[in-house]
């Protein structure tokens, strides 16, 4: 018994320590400048007071290629409440304006950003993250699943009502 409380209680400080640790890089949203594939820059200006959602993906990722499509449906539906970014972790823009030339992707694309990644502690592909309009983690979904395209439907819905 003893053993399953302490089991239990460093459960819950981990957790807790992966909360805060996903705010405080959320709160820091606003204060990277992303390089988008056509060369403008996403600032502060650009972030503040919007809800965004953060996709991160690679070329090679199937499971990235395969959920473009519901994305993009999303990112129709509500293409006037939110900021549709995504991350590649490709460093090349010409092959990323290839691929999406090949299979179009509606997001504003961006160049990778290895501080902003390594902050929202991205290690999985595809990975999405929605931040309300002050800049925090509301929603963050790691891997391709219908399950987690659902979640994330459900919680843009709770932001923009």
């Amino acid at each position: 018994m003893v053993n399953l409380n302490k089991a239990l209680i460093l459960i819950i400080v981990y957790i807790g320590c992966l909360m805060s640790s996903m705010e405080l890089s959320a709160q820091n949203l606003h204060s990277y400048k992303l390089i988008t594939t056509k060369n403008d820059t996403l600032s502060r200006a650009n972030l503040e007071e919007k809800i965004v959602l953060l996709n991160f993906w690679f070329i090679g990722c199937y499971p990235c290629m395969k959920e473009i499509p519901e994305l993009n449906k999303i990112a129709l539906s509500y293409k006037d409440r939110i900021m549709f970014i995504a991350i590649s972790k490709d460093n090349s823009k010409e092959q990323i304006n290839y691929f999406i030339k090949k299979f179009p992707f509606l997001f504003t694309q961006v160049l990778p950003n290895e501080e902003l990644s390594k902050s929202l502690e991205i290690t999985l592909y595809p990975t999405n993250i929605l931040f309300n309009k002050d800049g925090k983690v509301v929603f963050k979904a790691e891997g391709y699943t219908e399950n987690n395209l659902d979640s994330l439907k459900r919680e843009i819905e709770k932001l923009i009502k």
